[in-house]
């Protein structure tokens, strides 16, 4: 049985959404970790340019149905 951490339980329960998203760069893998712990998984990866540099990010997600 996975644990509903307290986002997630908000998220699907009292606000009714049907998935979650968590954008996270690419070398924040302590904020991957914690998403990937919260049952969540990389959807996208994409690339944002910030005052002329490239930074890719991820976009983690778990859907109500995942949990």
């Amino acid at each position: 049985m996975k644990r509903l951490f307290g986002c997630k339980k908000y998220a699907f329960g009292t606000l009714k959404l049907n998935e979650v998203y968590s954008i996270i760069r690419d070398t924040n893998f302590a904020s991957m970790n914690v998403a990937i712990r919260n049952g969540m998984t990389v959807r996208r990866r994409f690339t944002k340019r910030y005052y002329g540099v490239d930074m890719p990010h991820y976009i983690f997600s778990v859907r109500k149905t995942d949990k």
